[in-house]
Parts: structure tokens; C-alpha cells; sequence
């Protein structure tokens, strides 16, 4: 599933590198990781982000582990061990089913402010920016295998969006769904994620959560676990 992620960010104009390294080494540095790392875990991460920046197409190069660079740590340590992009889902859940509780628009820029602290503290937000448009990216694409209907709909959900969030949530939601229901259909090529990016720039990760709200306001149930029936 990271693998189609990565294609996911890469096609968002994003630098795939930290996802690709988090893929390899099980782990991504971020200010929201709970576990502490050692100093060769840092350099390790760091090592792996360097390599597949300087690879030609980072999506089809050997794995980081598999090169023959020497590395003094062990990737599947427990103890160390902490998976950001399923810290991310879990995070989408939560803003998701906070915007279905309180229906207030503002609250789908809750990530964004967060990844703005990050910035203010001197810590480049982007790797954290693509690991949780990839996750709920993932989300939006799961909506069709939760609900069981081949070429969801997404007339319902924006309009609970319109009539809870507001005229410009269902816009900005609607957005997106029509560039979801593009790709699907084949009428846009590669890079439509990314074209979504530059289409609604800062309100890109915000919209996504305005949509999967709609989504788990009026098919499933209110329950922000129901977009996982269609994980895998």
C-alpha cells in the first residue's frame, strides 16, 4: 500500500523521498513521533532521504536497503519502530470525525496548522505534508470499497457538506471529486493529483477531509472507521 502512496505523492508535485525512506527503514522523523531514535537511526534516515533525491526516478529504484551501504542498526526494532502513515490515517480520522461533531469548516485546517508550527520551529513541513495527503488520499479512494457502490456518487456528501460546512467547503470538496471521478475515468492522465494541488493549493488536504466527512456523514453511519472497510 506505501507504494501506491508514494505514486500518489509523487504525482502531487511532492518529494516522495521521506516516504520512500519511511518505506525502507519502518520509521519517519517527524515532531509528532513518540519514539525516541538513536543518532545512527538520524543519519540512516537522513542517508535514505539523500539517495532516493539523487536517483533519476526514485519511484523504480532499488530499495535503500538493498544497496550495499552500510548501516549498524536494525530497521524492525520494536522499540523504535513507528509507522507515520498510519499515525497520519489515524490523525484524518480523528479531524474527520471532529468536523462530522462540531460542522464547523475550520476544523479540516487542523493538520495544516500543525504542519505550519513545524515551520515556525524551523522544521521543513513538506515530508509531513506528504505523508498525510497520501493518507488521505488513500482514504478518498477507499470510499467506493466501504460503501460497496461501483462509481460512488458524491452528490449526497456535498450536499451535507453544503448544508454543514458551508458553500465554500462544498465547492473547494467538489473540486476534488471531480478530479477523483477524472482519473478513475481515464479522462485525466498522470499527474492528476497534482493538478489538484495547484487547483487548490493550501486547501487541498483540508478538502480532502471536508469530502470524506460528507462521505461518513451520509453512508457511513457517522463512523470515521467505516473509510476503512476498503483499506486493502
Amino acid at each position: 500500500m506505501i507504494g501506491s502512496w508514494a505514486e500518489s505523492v509523487a504525482e502531487a508535485g511532492l518529494d516522495v523521498a521521506p516516504v520512500l525512506a519511511m518505506r525502507d527503514l519502518g520509521y519517519m522523523l517527524m515532531d509528532e513521533t513518540e519514539h525516541p531514535f538513536s543518532l545512527t537511526e538520524l543519519e540512516d534516515f537522513d542517508r535514505a532521504v539523500a539517495y532516493y533525491r539523487s536517483v533519476d526516478d526514485p519511484l523504480t529504484a532499488p530499495f535503500y536497503r538493498d544497496r550495499s551501504i552500510a548501516t549498524t542498526r536494525s530497521v524492525s526494532t520494536p522499540e523504535h519502530k513507528s509507522n507515520n502513515l498510519n499515525e497520519a490515517v489515524r490523525l484524518v480520522l480523528s479531524t474527520v470525525g471532529e468536523l462530522i461533531e462540531i460542522r464547523k469548516a475550520r476544523v479540516g485546517f487542523a493538520i495544516n496548522r500543525r504542519l505550519d508550527q513545524q515551520a515556525r520551529a524551523g522544521i521543513d513541513p513538506e515530508p509531513a505534508l506528504a505523508v498525510h495527503l497520501a493518507a488521505a488520499s488513500a482514504l478518498v479512494a477507499s470510499v467506493e470499497k466501504s460503501a460497496g457502490q461501483v462509481g460512488y456518487d458524491w452528490a449526497a456528501a456535498l450536499a451535507w457538506i453544503r448544508s454543514n460546512l458551508g458553500v465554500i467547503a462544498e465547492a473547494a470538496a467538489a473540486r476534488v471529486a471531480r478530479g477523483i471521478v477524472a482519473i478513475d475515468s481515464g479522462a485525466v492522465s498522470g499527474g492528476g493529483t497534482r493538478r489538484l494541488r495547484e487547483a487548490l493549493g493550501d486547501n487541498l488536504l483540508p478538502a480532502l477531509t471536508w469530502l470524506l466527512a460528507g462521505a461518513v456523514a451520509t453512508a457511513g453511519d457517522g463512523d470515521p472507521t467505516w473509510l476503512l472497510r476498503g483499506d486493502g
